[in-house]
């Protein structure tokens, strides 16, 4: 999966890996397609940014990111259930 800047088209940062194979972002940046290895695809509603104390800005940025860091500081790609399960947590 690979983050492209919508407005030059440019890649941003290293392709990831994953079962999400893309993701695309409407022009007003509220929403985003991800499309998965299996064909099926899903619109999503992408959070308001939020200021906080850090651990609300540590969600929010592994649902913006659908990502988060484990133990040893690699990167890992949030489920789909954990991943909605963080979306509601932010609602609240």
């Amino acid at each position: 999966m690979r983050l492209w800047e919508t407005g030059t088209g440019k890649p941003l940062g290293s392709p990831l890996s994953g079962q999400v194979r893309a993701v695309a972002f409407t022009p007003d940046g509220r929403r985003m397609l991800l499309g998965w290895a299996s064909g099926s695809a899903r619109l999503w509603e992408v959070p308001e940014p939020t200021r906080g104390d850090p651990e609300r800005l540590r969600l929010w940025a592994q649902v913006v990111t659908g990502m988060e860091l484990d133990d040893s500081g690699g990167v890992r790609v949030l489920n789909v259930k954990t991943w909605q399960e963080r979306y509601q947590r932010l609602g609240k």
